[in-house]
């Protein structure tokens, strides 16, 4: 999908169903953009009547499959440790625990933009991966 304006790309967003594209409950959505020549995950947060872009920056750390419960037992309120356990298990891989940040900036899309696809938080964190420079 091509936009030449904030505004078609923000009518988009209001429009489109981010939970079709949710792995599960707790996960976020990504659109992979493309513009001013260059390709890459873009997170939306919608605030009120308004849209914020984060980039997306990957980061990791050593966690063993067996120890991630005890990681969401550290990091969750107790009333939602299964879902949280469900969400964390989607960014390990291969020892490592992955985390997409997403920090807040001034926005930095320029007005003609093009969503190439719709990612879940899976394919974002494989896309990054195959894309990371470690």
């Amino acid at each position: 999908m091509q936009f030449g304006t904030r505004e078609e790309l923000y009518n988009y967003l209001n429009t489109f169903d981010f939970n079709s594209k949710k792995d599960i409950e707790l996960a976020s959505v990504y659109f992979l953009m493309e513009f001013d020549n260059h390709v890459e995950p873009v997170y939306f947060l919608h605030f009120e009547d308004s849209w914020f872009e984060s980039p997306c920056e990957l980061h990791r750390f050593p966690l063993k499959d067996d120890e991630v419960i005890e990681y969401v037992k550290e990091m969750y309120q107790t009333d939602s440790l299964s879902k949280a356990y469900e969400y964390e298990k989607i960014l390990q891989k291969d020892g490592w625990h992955y985390d997409i940040d997403v920090p807040q900036c001034s926005p930095f899309l320029p007005n003609e933009v093009k969503i190439i696809k719709v990612l879940s938080e899976k394919e974002c964190l494989d896309w990054l991966l195959k894309h990371a420079k470690w």
